[in-house]
């Protein structure tokens, strides 16, 4: 009995450090400068999508997996990631069948431009300018101080506006405008889904 049990343990052992191993290996992380104050544009075709604000202030920090039914893919990712002085460029695409998750850890304030075309996108703790465009997926944006922006303008085709602090109108689709004394402009929309506005 205490010898089947403890096969039992060093084989349950063995596979989640097999699991462990094989989810470090799908991890595809690259490391630029880049100094706060800059542009980043993101073209994401299909994915999740996570923007925050980075420990480095001087790098910006790209790491994403990549899978087809729990197996590595990442070789099937095409990727380009540019910077050129205050300005950089990352896009990302993968066939239909790959699942791609991504982060990029960024310096504050950094100025972003987002194009993407399905998946979940959150801004977390990012400041700077936003100009969000999503076809279809929901979009999170964990934001500092409402009074630190300018002007913000949210739509959604098919969805809905949680939070937005200006006033909202539509029925099957929603947008808003809000005027403030901030430094900074907000645009998001989404063809199909939500947006999300969590202020500090």
């Amino acid at each position: 009995m205490f010898r089947s049990s403890s096969f039992i343990l060093l084989a349950a052992v063995a596979l989640n450090l097999s699991a462990a191993a094989s989810d470090l290996s799908q991890k595809h992380t690259e490391v630029k400068d880049f100094g706060p104050g800059g542009g980043l544009r993101i073209h994401l075709r299909a994915g999740d999508l996570r923007i925050v604000k980075g420990g480095d202030p001087a790098r910006i920090r790209l790491s994403y997996t990549a899978k087809v039914h729990d197996e590595d893919a990442s070789e099937r990712v095409h990727e380009r990631f540019e910077v050129n002085g205050s300005e950089a460029e990352i896009e990302l695409s993968a066939p239909n069948r790959v699942s791609l998750d991504a982060e990029i850890e960024v310096p504050s304030p950094t100025n972003l431009r987002v194009r993407m075309l399905a998946g979940d996108l959150t801004v977390q703790r990012v400041e700077g300018d936003v100009d969000i465009e999503n076809h279809f997926g929901d979009i999170v944006l964990k934001l500092g101080p409402q009074d630190r922006y300018r002007l913000m303008d949210a739509s959604a085709h098919i969805g809905d506006l949680d939070g937005f602090p200006g006033h909202v109108h539509g029925w099957l689709g929603k947008s808003g405008k809000f005027l403030g004394s901030g430094q900074y402009r907000l645009h998001a929309h989404v063809g199909a889904g939500d947006i999300r506005f969590e202020f500090e």
